[in-house]
């Protein structure tokens, strides 16, 4: 195979470097950057981040396949060969290295075949022209435009699609096509940039009202969210763009949008939200004032502290959360504040904190690689770098942004938009025989990713209805009960056998159908293994509830206490009144320890 390599800048007007590409291969992509912002699975366990990702990841696999495979096999393969590209490329295999020191292998893969995608379809996008990259953007952000629209109208008190339990009330109970408040936010503020800078010589009168109606959705969706960083993130976007453009009717007209996103916010109940920020401030409860944020924050830290050039691999804080957050809380002589029965955290609500308790110092260099190269990279007329950096960083800092795929896609765009006024690398394979082969061999991965992601939908629908069986097992008699929990335990062995990766949590749903059935013994031997596999509150606590009911007070305590030193509230959730006693027993022996040793 000989390669002719060709350094260049290209510019706007340049053909489409992949010449005689299907048209229909191109329009797959808006077509599925639209639905990966908009379709939910209701009755699955994560109804709208799971299939987000998963839609993602294979159809993103299979339309990048088909068009560098296209390419490839016409022998008009071109991608970008800048600093970023090389950069971006070293994260997938960044990723993969660490599975050689991360306590779940399989699961580091999984997330840097994953990363591989995104990247993928990245450089590939970066590829096409500008015309084409414009009707991608535009494509997504029409999807959260539906997304905004669905919980406008929840927030309205409109029936509307709902996703959130019939208990939650507030802005808890809105959630878009996109996803809950904060998602929807994430979202819709990282595309708003492509709609800003959306204008063009050639756009019609029609397009441009079109446009900016998306605009105005998208910022009064974000402000009926009652996101704080995500109103932060329309100030930072309204600042950037009216100082890029120089204008002061432009300045006053973006006061005045800014002014009436308030209005619409405190309609929607931000006052209150507010009002209790402010008492927290005066009251000097920052945890309350950060919703609980610290949780993740000290867990990361205390991951990078125990190994700060490596980090605990890719995709583990999740597996590392408890244990590192009740080591942090140790070491700090502290109990938990938590006030919410969820237990866990399954991302660090920081990325540049998540990458260096996953990658360590590895992965701050390489964050920092990224923002040199995106500095160098952008042209210094072009706005939506700019724009993007600012609706990002507030994300970035306070949320998951590079953890979701609603809000991956606007982001793998702003990358290939950078990428694409870069230099390009032109690949030129001889013999027709090699392009054939290699082409294939890019659908052939894509397949099977595909075919993972949709066995990944399928055990997560499967989860999602034996949450539910469970619950309504519980609420029935003998012997229906013993009925349904026997089969629920008999359908998770089935799945242990296909997806052993997934053990942690299968064990955790075995040993809950023990409970309901009364198999205290069981259900055990069922958390045992489940702590075992993955150190989890909600495991710890069923093993703990366990012990109680065989009557072994003084063990149950022993692991009680380790998940009330993280979450206060789960005492409510023992029945014993005797365990309740030994348990506040154990508490506050404990406190007077702590308090002791402050002295």
């Amino acid at each position: 195979m000989r390669y002719d390599a060709r350094m260049a800048r290209r510019s706007h007007k340049a053909e489409p470097v992949e010449a005689g590409t299907p048209r229909w291969i191109i329009l797959l992509l808006p077509v599925t950057l639209l639905l990966v912002e908009i379709v939910v699975l209701p009755g699955a366990h994560s109804g709208f981040r799971l299939p987000k990702e998963a839609l993602a990841a294979g159809g993103l696999a299979l339309v990048t396949a088909l068009g560098l495979g296209w390419a490839l096999y016409q022998g008009k393969l071109r991608l970008p060969s800048g600093v970023l590209a090389r950069v971006l490329a070293a994260y997938p295999l960044l990723l993969a290295l660490s599975a050689l020191w991360a306590s779940s292998w399989r699961h580091a893969l999984a997330a840097a075949a994953i990363a591989a995608v995104w990247t993928a379809a990245a450089l590939w996008i970066a590829s096409l022209d500008e015309q084409q990259r414009r009707l991608a953007a535009w494509w997504a952000a029409a999807g959260v435009a539906i997304s905004a629209a669905t919980m406008l109208l929840q927030a309205a008190g409109v029936r509307a699609l709902q996703l959130t339990a019939a208990s939650e009330r507030g802005r808890l109970a809105l959630t878009g096509r996109t996803g809950n408040p904060a998602d929807l936010a994430m979202a819709a503020t990282l595309v708003l940039p492509f709609l800003l800078c959306g204008d063009h010589p050639r756009e019609t009168p029609w397009a441009r009202r079109v446009r900016w109606a998306l605009i105005v959705i998208l910022a009064a969706a974000t402000a009926a969210s009652q996101s704080l960083t995500g109103l932060v993130a329309l100030g930072l976007i309204a600042a950037t763009w009216t100082w890029l453009k120089g204008s002061r009717r432009l300045r006053l007209a973006a006061a005045g949008a800014v002014a009436a996103l308030l209005v619409v916010a405190l309609a929607a109940g931000l006052g209150a939200r507010l009002a209790k920020q402010v008492e927290h401030v005066r009251s000097g409860d920052w945890y309350s004032l950060l919703s609980s944020r610290t949780d993740g924050w000290s867990a990361a830290v205390e991951m990078a502290r125990q190994d700060p050039l490596l980090g605990v691999g890719a995709a583990q804080f999740d597996r590392n959360y408890f244990p590192s957050r009740l080591e942090w809380l140790e070491r700090h002589q502290r109990f938990g504040r938590r006030g919410e029965l969820a237990t866990h955290f399954e991302w660090a609500h920081c990325d540049p904190l998540q990458l260096a308790a996953e990658l360590g110092l590895l992965g701050v260099v390489w964050l920092a690689a990224v923002v040199v190269a995106l500095l160098r990279g952008r042209q210094r007329r072009d706005p939506l770098p700019l724009l993007a950096a600012a609706a990002f960083t507030p994300f970035a800092l306070l949320h998951y942004p590079t953890h979701l795929a609603a809000s991956l896609v606007p982001i793998v765009l702003v990358l290939a938009h950078v990428l694409a006024s870069g230099s390009m690398l032109e690949a030129r394979p001889r013999p027709a025989t090699v392009r054939l082969v290699s082409a294939v061999a890019l659908l052939g991965l894509a397949a099977v990713m595909a075919s993972w992601q949709v066995a990944r939908i399928r055990i997560d629908l499967w989860r999602g209805d034996t949450l539910r069986i469970l619950q309504t097992a519980r609420q029935s008699q003998e012997p229906q009960r013993s009925t349904m929990a026997r089969e629920v335990e008999r359908q998770s062995r089935q799945w242990l056998t296909r997806a052993s990766d997934q053990g942690g949590w299968l064990w955790q749903i075995i040993g809950h159908a023990r409970t309901v059935r009364g198999d205290a013994a069981g259900a055990e031997a069922a958390f045992q293994r489940a702590v075992a596999l993955w150190p989890h509150g909600e495991a710890e606590l069923g093993l703990g509830l366990a012990l109680a009911a065989q009557g072994r007070t003084s063990e149950a305590v022993t692991h009680l206490g380790r998940v009330f030193r993280v979450n206060r509230v789960l005492l409510r959730m023992i029945e014993d009144p005797d365990v309740r006693r030994a348990l506040q027993q154990y508490v506050d022996r404990r406190s007077r320890q702590l308090r002791r040793q402050d002295r």
